[in-house]
C-alpha cells in the first residue's frame, strides 16, 4: 500500500475534485463506492451535491485561510488487491486520526479503473465548527506510519 498527497495547484475547488472522485460521467467504469463523513446532509452518492455545496459553503465561511483548502489523499494498493467497503472505512479513519481530519468533512471515492485499486479522500482542511484551518505537519511520516502498520495487519 501507497499513499500520496495530490497537490492540487491553483484550482483548489472542492467541488471539481468530489465530482471526479464520484466519476459521475464514467460512474459504472471507475467508482468502486464512495462515502461521505462529517456531512450534514448526508453520506451517500445521492447526497454528493448537497454536500459539495456544504463543504464549499464551509471552505468560504473561513475568509482567512491562504492558500488550498482541500487536502487530496490517494491510497494504492498492489496490483491485483481489493478490499471491501467495511475495511476501506476502517483504513480511511486511520489516515483521518495520523493526519488530524478526524472531524473534518471528507468525500471518500474508491476507483476500480487501473491495475491498482485505489481509494481518494477529499478532505476539507477547514474545521466545520470552529472554522479554523487545519495543516497537518509531517503529513509523509504520518502517512508512512499507517501504511506500514496496515501493511503489516494484512501479512
Amino acid at each position: 500500500m501507497i499513499s500520496k498527497k495530490i497537490p492540487r495547484g491553483s484550482d483548489d475547488r472542492f467541488g471539481c475534485l468530489a465530482e471526479y472522485l464520484a466519476a459521475t460521467k464514467d460512474q459504472d467504469e471507475k467508482l468502486d463506492c464512495l462515502w461521505m463523513v462529517n456531512c450534514d446532509v448526508g453520506e451517500t452518492l445521492n447526497d454528493l451535491n448537497l454536500s459539495i455545496k456544504e463543504i464549499e459553503a464551509t471552505q468560504n465561511l473561513n475568509i482567512g485561510a491562504k492558500g488550498a483548502k482541500t487536502y487530496h489523499l490517494m491510497i494504492r494498493f498492489q496490483s491485483g488487491e481489493s478490499l471491501p467497503e467495511e475495511a476501506l472505512r476502517d483504513i480511511k479513519q486511520r489516515f483521518a486520526a495520523c493526519l488530524g481530519f478526524e472531524d473534518y468533512q471528507r468525500v471518500v471515492a474508491a476507483h476500480k479503473n487501473t491495475e491498482n485499486f485505489h481509494v481518494h479522500v477529499a478532505y476539507n482542511m477547514i474545521h466545520p465548527k470552529t472554522l479554523n484551518i487545519h495543516h497537518p505537519r509531517w503529513d509523509y511520516y504520518a502517512r508512512d506510519r499507517v501504511c506500514r502498520a496496515i501493511g503489516l495487519n494484512m501479512v
